[in-house]
């Protein structure tokens, strides 16, 4: 079994990293792609696929018994069904598969109804509860932060739903707000997301409104306060609005932590602190999980089991 990294910052939140989507399998770091095996399981006909349709973004896996076979992502704002078959052509090529070959398909996301050629579509709840017991079984919260929306789920331990929070679409509490921001201080996300750490702390911000917050922001820049110092502000008054939203759901110890703001290394450090105590479960691919949650549903409808 590869060993999981862990990584522990000022609070006594744990941040759980894994090497791969499961214990038992590694996930390709760069192109996605994983060779060994693909002939068995072209031989035992279960190789299935997930499409997950973002605001910004459509993702896709093929999942082949519990091994993933690929992974892919293209742009796709505002045009569904052409993300949707660019993810999809370059997942089957990068599995070395045809589409024939692939024997289900579900779509979920906020798109899924573009996805012309899906056998099955859910919501992205079902699809993120189904990913959550396949990569840590028992645990029953699951936090996605995404582009336009985060949701927190909490479930019984073994994808059954059982309570959720959303947030609300005028609140600065997702991955869209950070790119605004962003791009205000003429900075690629990815460099936004590093300076935060950064920052010593002792800025924040107060206003709730995606609108009133990056006046703030403008306000911060003109008081000639650091970038750094800045971002750090940014990300912990989201990380603030997520925290309340799982801790209305009630505690746990444990959390999966899903979606592209996952993949941020200073929204994770104000998460964990916002939820001290709380251990973060994190897998590599976490802006991937939805779709392959989906696939795990399309397995389903093979008569596989999920």
């Amino acid at each position: 079994m590869p060993r999981n990294r862990r990584i522990r910052r000022k609070s006594d939140t744990r941040y759980h990293y894994t090497r791969g989507w499961t214990s038992f399998r590694l996930f390709g770091r760069r192109t996605g792609r994983i060779g060994a095996g693909i002939n068995v399981l072209k031989s035992k006909k279960t190789i299935t696929a997930g499409i997950d349709a973002g605001s910004r973004e459509t993702k896709a896996v093929i999942l082949g018994d519990n091994l993933v076979l690929a992974r892919s992502s293209a742009r796709g704002e505002g045009r569904t069904p052409d993300a949707a078959r660019e993810a999809w052509d370059e997942v089957l090529s990068l599995a070395g598969l045809t589409a024939g070959e692939v024997l289900h398909v579900t779509a979920t996301g906020v798109g899924r109804a573009g996805v012309d050629f899906a056998g099955s579509k859910v919501t992205g709840l079902t699809a993120a509860a189904s990913a959550g017991i396949f990569l840590y079984p028992g645990v029953e919260m699951i936090i996605e932060v995404g582009a336009e929306e985060t949701t927190v789920l909490l479930t019984d331990g073994r994808g059954k739903v059982l309570d959720s929070a959303a947030s609300d679409k005028c609140a600065s509490g997702s991955g869209a707000f950070l790119d605004a921001m962003a791009r205000a201080l003429s900075m690629t996300l990815r460099e936004f997301g590093e300076a935060g750490l950064r920052a010593k702390g002792g800025v924040e911000m107060n206003s709730q409104c995606a609108v009133f917050a990056e006046s703030e922001v403008v306000g911060m820049i003109h008081k000639n306060i650091p970038l750094e110092e800045i971002s750090r502000a940014v990300h912990s008054s989201i990380a603030v609005r997520v925290a309340a939203m799982a801790k209305r759901l009630g505690r746990r110890d444990r959390a999966s932590f899903f979606g592209g703001m996952a993949l941020n290394p200073t929204f994770r450090v104000c998460l964990g602190e916002s939820l001290a105590g709380v251990e973060l479960l994190v897998p590599e691919a976490p802006a991937h999980a939805g779709a392959l949650g989906a696939a795990l549903i399309a397995r389903a409808h093979l008569g596989e089991g999920a």
